[in-house]
């Protein structure tokens, strides 16, 4: 008797491990507007997926770019040396960024801005991709606050 109640509460004990896990899972994933307010905070890249004509796999990001993005349309960033970000507009689907210096070392081109596709926004996590890719080329970034 004492073995099969034993038995009974370890089979407790991991369910609601399980269910636990399975409602951060949850939480992490639930859909969200896509909107300042819910962008506000410390997002991170952590994996990518590219392809240049073949199979594209979801490939891990060890030390990715963190984005810091403020309800008011501000961000900061480290994705590009000696560039911080300005600010940022949210314009339907797309996630536009506008920085405080030139993008390209080519002194003809003066591009001061880039703007990407928001292919999924969750509450913790948002991929992101550039417009005018054929193929794949996906940046999940994820929520670090």
């Amino acid at each position: 008797m004492n073995k099969i109640l034993t038995s009974i509460a370890i089979l407790l004990t991991i369910t609601l491990i399980s269910c636990e896990k399975d409602e951060k899972a949850e939480e992490a994933l639930q859909v969200v507007d896509f909107t300042s307010s819910n962008l506000a905070g410390s997002w991170k890249l952590t994996e990518t997926s590219i392809s240049s004509g073949g199979e594209a796999n979801w490939e891990t990001i060890s030390n990715g770019a963190s984005f810091t993005f403020q309800a008011d349309g501000t961000f900061t960033t480290n994705s590009i040396q000696d560039c911080t970000g300005e600010n940022f507009l949210l314009e339907d689907d797309l996630l536009i960024l506008h920085y405080d210096c030139e993008l390209s070392q080519n002194e003809e081109i003066t591009e001061k801005t880039v703007a990407f596709n928001m292919i999924s926004f969750y509450n913790r996590q948002m991929i992101l991709s550039l417009p005018g890719c054929i193929e794949d080329c996906l940046y999940k970034y994820s929520r670090i606050d």
